[in-house]
């Protein structure tokens, strides 16, 4: 225990905390909201909410798998991720909830003594089974006169009970029974009002236990299986039983399911309002937003545009949306297509056509989000190279239905001109284009896409290192904290070639008494940021003077 006795007589050290503090380099993954097989699941994920994956074995045990990209597009990002490009984590937001998006179905069958195979998306823990027949109703309809007895009709035998309306009626206390015929009492007339129903206790309907008299599981192909037990086999009635069961539909999934809101009951995010919750939730900032095939709506694309630009009311992103192929199905039809979706966004890539990879269609927003973190990778997760001109993982430029777009350099670059990204096979096949949607409305240089990122980058970065520096005391050993920190960080971003060069500054014009008396500070950076060589150039000349050369 250390004494103060006040007097001090002797050498004395204190020691500060390290002045430049070296800056987190953050990854960008991507953020994918779509639908996904979950009746498939292991351990099926809750719809609406950001799942972070790091494998394709832990997508399928969360999500399920399906090669039917068309119904289950998180099913398509996660192949092109994990398979195709080797890269993670991604994100995932599915919407397609089986408490919402599904069906209750019955159907008949016979048989047994095989197993039943179902193609349907069924949920497994939703399926009843019965055996025998129900009880059989019949209803008198019409004004019944309270005070003469009912004929009770000749095709109504045996046991029975009888209800007015809902309500049963309860025999010597409401009627009685004589001769084929109903005499209501008094408290009888009072609960009839115009018609009685009569329901035949003849019913040898039965409903099997699951795990008792039946399993079920899935086969490789999605479909639902049921085996019966001899325990289930010795109760079925006619070798034929009815099964009741919720399937998914996927169909059902709409626009407005991706655009989601707040669930008014309770409170939760649903669709792209999700993505404010990724960082709280998993200390992740999200990078790159996509959602396959919905985003060719242009409602869809908007939000996401929106959602970009101050996710937690700080961070910043990027969106990719698909041109929609159905209307789009020439590249002289894209400016008029990106213009009536009105696909013009600074935060947002516009791509064109679709790709497939042998035969597997995939959306080029799937294919570009995860090149684009391959190529992050390479460069220590740092965006400042454009994915453009580098290598996709397909064989062929398509349109939805199939059909085959060739595009030579000079096609492409038409449809680059219209601000749109496009796979050029050229060499190879690799994504063509280095502009934001906003271009070419806007010329600015934020609009080429490496630059867009590198700036979101920088101010994530910028927001994550020095948010451990609010409300501490605003003095000059924070000035210069800051300072040194972020110099620093941008000389060795230029040494690296990540930048052309930048720098900070704390500027008195900048910072007035009135500001820094409320506890507000304004850094004032300028960067240089390195734009894609997009046209490198050759002149080249003939020479006659060069025939000397014989001669010598």
């Amino acid at each position: 225990m250390a004494i103060n006795v006040g007097f001090k007589h002797g050498i004395y050290v204190n020691e500060l905390p390290t002045p430049i503090v070296p800056l987190t380099q953050i990854t960008t993954p991507t953020v994918a909201v779509g639908t996904a097989p979950v009746h498939l699941a292991a351990d099926p994920a809750a719809a609406n909410t950001p799942i972070l994956c790091s494998t394709l074995a832990e997508f399928v045990n969360q999500f399920g798998w399906s090669d039917n990209f068309s119904s289950y597009t998180l099913c398509e990002v996660a192949k092109a991720h994990f398979t195709l490009y080797n890269v993670a984590p991604v994100i995932f937001i599915n919407v397609l909830d089986p408490l919402k998006q599904a069906q209750t179905t019955t159907v008949a069958v016979t048989g047994v003594a095989s197993p039943a195979v179902l193609n349907k998306p069924i949920i497994l823990g939703s399926i009843k089974i019965t055996t025998g027949n129900p009880a059989t109703t019949k209803t008198i309809i019409g004004i019944v006169n309270e005070d003469e007895p009912i004929d009770i009709p000749s095709d109504v035998t045996g046991e029975f009970t009888l209800t007015a309306g809902e309500t049963p009626l309860i025999l010597t206390t409401d009627y009685t029974v004589a001769e084929n015929k109903i005499t209501l009492t008094a408290s009888g007339k009072e609960k009839v009002d115009g018609s009685l129903t009569f329901t035949l206790n003849n019913s040898t309907e039965a409903t099997l236990t699951a795990g008792t008299d039946f399993t079920t599981s899935h086969n490789d192909a999605g479909d639902a299986v049921i085996t019966f037990t001899t325990a289930g086999i010795a109760k079925v009635v006619n070798d034929s039983v009815v099964v009741t069961f919720r399937e998914l539909s996927p169909e059902a999934v709409t626009s407005s399911n991706i655009v989601g809101g707040v669930d008014v009951m309770t409170g939760d995010n649903m669709g792209l309002e999700c993505i404010d919750d990724i960082y709280p939730k998993l200390g992740v900032v999200p990078g790159t937003i996509i959602a396959p095939k919905f985003s060719a709506n242009s409602e869809v694309a908007a939000v996401m545009s929106a959602k970009c630009n101050g996710i937690n009311g700080c961070f910043k992103a990027i969106a990719i949306a698909d041109l929609p192929t159905g209307t789009a199905t020439r590249y002289t039809d894209v400016p008029s297509v990106k213009t009536t979706n009105n696909y013009s966004n600074s935060f947002l890539v516009a791509t064109w056509p679709k790709v497939s990879l042998g035969g597997e269609q995939y959306h080029l927003s799937s294919q570009l989000a995860a090149l684009m973190c391959v190529v992050d990778a390479a460069r220590d997760n740092i965006p400042f190279k454009s994915p453009s001109n580098e290598t996709l993982q397909v064989d062929s430029a398509v349109l939805a239905d199939g059909k085959a777009v060739y595009l030579g350099k000079d096609l492409a670059n038409y449809v680059n001109g219209q601000g749109v990204v496009t796979a050029l096979n050229f060499g190879g096949w690799r994504s063509w284009g280095n502009h934001m949607s906003a271009f070419p409305n806007d010329t600015d240089p934020i609009n080429f896409i490496s630059v867009r990122r590198m700036l979101n980058w920088i101010c994530n970065t910028l927001i994550l290192n020095f948010f451990s520096r609010i409300d501490n005391p605003m003095n000059r050993v924070l000035v210069d904290s800051v300072l040194d920190s972020v110099q620093t960080w941008l000389n060795g971003l230029t040494k690296r070639g990540a930048i052309l060069g930048g720098e900070i500054a704390f500027l008195e014009e900048d910072n007035p008494t009135t500001e820094l008396e409320q506890g507000n500070m304004l850094f004032r950076m300028s960067v240089g940021f390195a734009v894609p060589a997009q046209k490198i150039q050759f002149t080249v000349q003939f020479n006659p003077d060069y025939f000397s050369s014989l001669f010598e």
